[in-house]
Formats: C-alpha cells, structure tokens, sequence
C-alpha cells in the first residue's frame, strides 16, 4: 500500500462555479513522525481530519505562498474540499487578504455548522459519502453569497490554462482594465496578487509532469514553463515548496493518485 491515497473528484453541478474539487486521502503505512507535505496551490480549503482514533475535526486553510506540513499516523483520513481562488473568502464572507497564510479551526469563521459538520463527516467511510455532507453545508453558502467578480475569475482562469505565464498587462487587456485596478481586484477577491497566483500556478504546472508519470527533465521543464533557467526553477521550489524539484517529485511518486488533475 503507497503511504497515502489520495484522489479528487466533481462536485455537483450547482457547485461548480464556487467549488474547485472535493477530494479524499488516506494514510498507509508511514513511520512515525511522518509529516505530508501540502504543496501551495493558490486556494482556500476545507479540511475534515479523522485520526485513527475517530476524533474528527474541521480546518480552514488560507491561500498560502509556501508549503504546508502536516503530521499524519496510519489509518488517520481526511476530507476535503477546495474553492475555486476567487470563491472561498467570498463563501466565507472574509476579505481574501485576511485568510492569507491561516491554518486555524474551522469554527472561527464557520462557528456551530464547523462542529455539526465533522460530526457528520466523522461517519463517513469514504470520500464520496463526505461530500455529501459538504453539500449541506456549502449549497446554503452558494445561494446566499454575493456574486462572483467575473474580471477575476476570467483572469484566474486565463493564469490556469497558461500555467502561471499569462503576463498582467496581457491579462489586464484582456478584461479591459488597467494593470493596477486589475491586481486590486484580483487581490481583493484571491488574497494574492496576480503574479503571486501565477508563481503557484506555474509551480503546479511543473508538478503536472510528475502526475502524469512522465519521464522529468527538469532543464526540459524549465524551458517549457518560461523560467529563466533550471537554477531559477529549484530555487522557486525552494521557495514556494521548500524541497527541490527531484526531492518533491519523489514525494508525490509516493502517492497513490486517482482522478488528480495536473
């Protein structure tokens, strides 16, 4: 058995703007003091741990610019859900800048549903089943929100499919605005400017490689993705990831990943 599982999948339709992915991981067999490492990747999210003691509680994560740690034990699982950039602070009505870098209790934003909900979720034997009971709590959220600001969304989409090299001014003249009121928005609506979003992005872009299975050259990654050179990608691993490319890509080997997208 790998030392984790892990696996995404579609949320229903009516979610679909709002919600990026749901997604499910479970622990094998890892040494004690295993630490998971949680690449960024630009989104706020909710996180349903169930440890292999069957106590379950509920995290909020904030969009962050370097890689989280978390201590994991065999048999410990986890639900999750992830907002499209956009979407999580609006869902949670905070201002996106706010939930930058926090890793907290999920009842400091979400209160007694936060407790309800891993109640629920502490039931669950499989990740499919959990996301019904996210259904319960985020379709209620999707109705009442405010709408979403289509500028930033249409710019959160275009630096997706570049992969994190959709220039602003490129990415302003497309939407009609200007550089600066651009990154004001997107700022606002995300909690990272627009190139802080596309350094994630084109780090993911390079992990693409490694979830695909695909032979890695890193030089050959390098000069796909438009960095400077191979030096500019390890220390943008070393930044954003705190491993180099070769380091990270042996972790996520480890994986065993089903419905992940690149």
């Amino acid at each position: 058995m790998s030392p984790m599982s892990f696996q995404e999948f579609e949320p229903p339709p009516g979610l679909r703007e709002h919600v990026a992915c749901y997604w499910g991981a479970e622990i094998g067999a890892v040494e004690a003091g295993h630490m998971h490492q949680v690449i960024p990747d630009g989104c706020v999210g909710l996180i349903a741990t169930r440890r292999s003691d069957d106590s379950t509680h509920l995290t909020l994560q904030g969009p962050r610019l370097d890689a989280l740690w978390i201590p994991v034990h065999e048999g410990d699982r986890f639900w999750g859900v992830r907002f499209w950039p956009d979407a999580g602070a609006l869902l949670l009505g905070r201002p996106a800048p706010e939930l930058l870098g926090r890793l907290e209790p999920a009842a400091t934003i979400l209160g007694p549903p936060a407790a309800y909900l891993a109640a629920r979720l502490a039931d669950c034997d499989t990740a499919a089943a959990a996301s019904a009971e996210w259904g319960v709590l985020l379709g209620p959220m999707v109705s009442a929100c405010r709408p979403l600001d289509v500028v930033v969304r249409t710019a959160v989409l275009a630096i997706v499919a570049a992969r994190g090299e959709a220039p602003l001014a490129d990415l302003a003249t497309a939407v009609g605005l200007g550089p600066r009121q651009l990154q004001r928005r997107f700022s606002a609506a995300v909690g990272l400017s627009p190139k802080q979003f596309a350094r994630v992005r084109r780090l993911r872009g390079a992990l693409s490689h490694v979830v695909k299975g695909s032979p890695v050259s890193w030089a050959a990654v390098a000069a796909d993705l438009g960095f400077a050179d191979q030096a500019h990608l390890i220390r943008e691993f070393g930044a954003l990831a705190g491993l180099t490319p070769v380091a990270v890509a042996e972790r996520v080997r480890q994986i065993g990943l089903d419905g992940v997208r690149p």
